[in-house]
């Protein structure tokens, strides 16, 4: 399917979660932050007109790049928390940009598809990922001086046909965390990112548009194709129980996230 952008409709009455950060939707002045927030995460989208992908002649991922473009999303953020910190866009965090085991955007291949053109599945997108460590020790090295981080990717099956209502406040709990990067989850053959909730519905950012393809190498190239103002909401019963959680820390970062999890 392809996505529409509806204006959303929020509850006053119930907090929103985004990534570790509350809201309330009552107050103005919050509702606006929330937005602002939202509005400044990385969006991927399908994309045609870039150059062919190795070995084939496609030029366009519509129509099997979603899990790639939801995989690019979850670790677009863990880069953000890498060189930025906490604060988020155009808030330098503590420290120097170092090496964190992500894999970069450029290219729908880049997150770990083994064929292009063949769908993949929200619970492996992890598997293959270039530079994903599964431990500390692994992943890109940093120069000397350099803070690491690690992205943590958890692949996870949270019941059989449909999702098991028992997970629904576990899966609230985790996106509440700070460390939380989001959910590469979806419908079957339906990829979405989830990164937020308000009561029973998830917060998404969907990939399923197709945009022309921006060419990244060119100095101040347009960066409005890249963020998307309007969140979508869908219910938890309706979220496929095939997904991945992704997570991330630096330094002594390292043993909360364990104590969390």
């Amino acid at each position: 399917g392809w996505t529409l952008r509806p204006r959303p409709h929020f509850s006053p009455r119930e907090p929103l979660f985004l990534l570790g950060r509350v809201y309330a939707p009552g107050n103005g002045e919050e509702l606006a932050r929330f937005r602002r927030d939202f509005c400044s995460r990385l969006w991927f989208t399908y994309r045609t007109g870039f150059p062919a992908l190795p070995g084939t002649p496609r030029t366009t991922d519509c129509g099997w790049g979603c899990t790639l473009r939801s995989a690019q999303m979850l670790l677009g953020q863990g880069l953000v928390l890498h060189l930025l910190g906490r604060a988020g866009p155009g808030a330098p965090g503590p420290g120097t940009p170092g090496a964190a085991g992500t894999a970069g955007p450029g290219t729908p291949g880049a997150a770990g598809q083994g064929t292009p053109g063949a769908p993949g599945s929200p619970g492996t997108a992890g598997q293959g990922t270039p530079g994903a460590p599964g431990s500390p020790g692994q992943g890109t090295p940093g120069a000397p001086g350099q803070r690491r981080g690690l992205v943590l990717l958890v692949p996870a099956r949270l019941g059989g046909e449909s999702l098991n209502p028992v997970y629904v406040e576990c899966v609230k709990e985790l996106l509440q965390l700070r460390s939380c990067l989001g959910i590469i989850g979806g419908k079957p053959r339906h990829s979405l990112f989830f990164l937020g909730f308000q009561g029973d519905s998830l917060l998404y950012l969907d990939p399923h548009l197709c945009q022309p393809s921006v060419d990244t190498a060119r100095e101040n190239f347009p960066l409005q194709s890249f963020h998307c103002c309007f969140p979508r909401k869908m219910s938890f019963g309706k979220m496929d129980p095939s997904c991945t959680f992704g997570f991330y820390a630096r330094g002594t970062e390292l043993e909360q996230l364990w104590g969390d999890l």
